[in-house]
């Protein structure tokens, strides 16, 4: 499922909404440990979960907040796993990211 996120080199994870969680298949059990975090605009409750993700072509397993708010319609593409993974280039003037991948 292809998402425009936002980066934020301020979050540590990876937040997806609610509904999007949904769309990927995951369902909310009993036996599911809810964590709180905090970002700018308040705390939240999440579940941890794990994607495969692709950004400029590399496949890669990133750790994700899954938002039990349905409220919350944040799309955060935070610094774990990623910012390990890739060089990412700001430019601004040219409203672009560049993702260049490290490993070899």
């Amino acid at each position: 499922m292809p998402l425009i996120m936002l980066v934020d080199s301020g979050f540590d994870i990876t937040m997806i909404p609610f509904q999007t969680g949904l769309s990927l298949g995951y369902t909310a059990g009993v036996s599911d440990l809810r964590l709180k975090g905090h970002g700018v605009s308040g705390s939240f409750t999440f579940i941890s979960k794990e994607v495969n993700c692709i950004i400029d072509g590399r496949k890669f397993k990133l750790p994700i907040a899954w938002v039990q708010d349905p409220k919350n319609n944040h799309l955060i593409l935070g610094r774990e796993v990623v910012f390990d993974l890739f060089d990412i280039e700001f430019k601004q003037a040219e409203e672009t990211i560049i993702f260049r991948w490290r490993r070899k």
